[in-house]
């Protein structure tokens, strides 16, 4: 790349940081809306269980296209699996094509992200990566709050489907430049091969020769190997209330033993005997930077997954919060992460050149605010929860970013991008396992408390467990039933995940505590 195309990927890293920062903030809150609309709030987890299983596989792969067709193509196939997820999403009619979207969208989206976070480790030096790392994050500093309008306007307006539809279109339009750069500087490159100007060898790539490095080099075969497994443990815990089934019948036991007992122990033969480039090499698990390391952001994320799922409900139900309320305060945890990782926290770093102080400063007040979402009692906390959300946000600025540049800095380059990737592997596991156990409590102790409730006939029960956001319509705050289903039912459930989530969190703090110490060179 020529200086002024280096100047262009970036910018248009940027636009692309904006539209998907505008993407991340409102998606959880359609989410919610639409499982809503589908009868089918109960199996909001498993759309994010199904999620995030789908991003696990995504990584390894779209790091090996970028390493061996090109950066440019990686970023190409993204962005076709991203558009088609969105546009699934948008026009299903039911929750099975919904779930199906949004697994090819997490895809897309995670395939452009690594790809971001490989090209930018490309272009930039080791005390200046977290700088550029988090550059596209200030999109979420930008668009935080107004993304609360915008979430507002579309609901009022066109509705949900337009809202997710509308990133179809904005992506493309963020990355072109960055596209048409890339693919004009591996033309430039060609020529120059071609001419011998270029003392590079020329590598001739078939089809074939492609697809078997990439079988072999992604570890295809382990990854569907974990997938199958994580489907396994983890859907059964989510359907369980679903199938009107207890956790110990056979509709649920089955799978989890299969899982536990066949797949898991395939996957870690494969890994061990099979595989001749293993999705984590050897090397890595044996690294203290990424063992540690990855083991405490799997653990930050499935803590914190857990006590959030269900905030957004929990702020309609409970709160009685209004979109726009509702969506001020889940943006600002992304907000205040973008905010203090480009004002403060990248700064910082390029500074003193350590990242261990803020790795461990970051968990301890995440673990701060799980523990303060376990306090609230009534509508009149929002002002807690908000804190909490602050709190967590300042955390996960100083922790996510120093934890992946310590792995990236601590690792020989040849591993860069399996290392990357599989510190993202344990980011998306997190959160599968996160909404998992969120799902599974959330069912069990919603049915059991709705069902205690002597004042509720079945249809009830079923629209309150099923469609909450529909119920409050015709139930309005301070009225008896809802203060009832808010008392015995949404609070108590809410603060149980919040403690589970606690408990996670401060497994994580001892984990991390054992992560390296790199200092950053020029």
């Amino acid at each position: 790349l020529t200086k002024t195309e280096t100047w262009i990927v970036l910018a248009s890293t940027w636009m692309f940081g904006a539209v998907l920062a505008l993407d991340r903030l409102t998606s959880a809150s359609y989410q919610t809306i639409a499982t809503n609309s589908f009868d089918s709030h109960s199996l909001l987890t498993l759309v994010s269980v199904t999620r995030s299983i789908s991003a696990v596989s995504a990584l390894p792969v779209f790091a090996q296209v970028y390493e061996l067709i090109g950066r440019e193509w990686a970023y190409a196939s993204g962005l076709v699996i991203y558009i088609a997820g969105n546009t699934l999403m948008a026009v299903s009619q039911n929750i099975a094509q919904y779930g199906a979207g949004a697994c090819l969208h997490e895809v897309g989206a995670n395939g452009l992200f690594v790809s971001q976070l490989l090209l930018i480790a490309a272009l930039s030096s080791s005390r200046n990566r977290l700088f550029f790392q988090v550059l596209p994050q200030t999109a979420f500093f930008v668009l935080g709050f107004p993304s609360a309008k915008i979430y507002n306007a579309v609901l009022a307006g066109p509705g949900w489907r337009f809202g997710i539809s509308t990133f179809s279109f904005l992506v493309p339009v963020a990355l072109l430049p960055l596209l048409v750069s890339l693919f004009l500087a591996r033309r430039r490159h060609a020529r120059a091969q071609r001419f011998g100007v270029s003392t590079d060898v020329p590598v001739q790539h078939t089809s074939r020769s492609v697809a078997v490095q990439l079988w072999i080099n992604a570890d295809l075969v382990g990854l569907l190997l974990l997938v199958i497994t994580l489907s396994l443990l983890l859907v059964p815990l989510v359907l369980a209330t679903r199938l009107q089934a207890s956790f110990s019948s056979a509709k649920v036991l089955a799978p989890l033993l299969v899982g536990a007992l066949v797949g898991l122990p395939c996957f870690l033969a494969w890994e061990r005997f099979g595989a001749r480039r293993p999705a984590i090499p050897l090397e890595l698990v044996a690294s203290r930077a990424v063992f540690f390391s990855a083991a405490a952001s799997m653990l930050f994320w499935c803590g914190w997954t857990v006590c959030t799922t269900y905030l957004p409900t929990i702020l309609y139900v409970v709160m009685d919060t209004s979109d726009t309320e509702q969506q001020y305060i889940s943006a600002i945890f992304n907000t205040t992460t973008a905010a203090m990782q480009v004002v403060v926290v990248a700064p910082t770093v390029r500074w003193i050149r350590r990242l261990y102080p803020f790795q461990i400063s970051g968990i301890i007040l995440a673990l701060v605010s799980t523990i303060m979402l376990t306090a609230f009692t009534t509508a009149n906390d929002k002002v807690r929860i908000a804190m909490a959300m602050l709190v967590a946000g300042v955390g996960d600025a100083m922790f996510a970013p120093a934890t992946l540049v310590s792995i990236q800095v601590t690792v020989p380059d040849r591993h860069l991008a399996s290392a990357t990737a599989s510190w993202s592997i344990m980011f998306f596991i997190g959160s599968a396992v996160g909404s998992a156990i969120a799902g599974a409590t959330w069912s069990e102790l919603v049915q059991n408390k709705l069902e205690s409730l002597s004042q509720f006939s079945a249809s009830e029960q079923a629209q309150v467990y099923a469609e909450p956001l529909t119920w409050i319509e015709n139930n309005s705050a301070g009225s008896i039933i809802r203060a009832a289903v808010i008392g015995s039912v949404y609070s108590p459930t809410q603060r149980v995940l919040a403690i589970i989530g606690s408990v996670i969190m401060g497994v994580a703090v001892l984990i991390a505590l054992f992560c390296p110490h790199p200092v950053l060179s020029d």
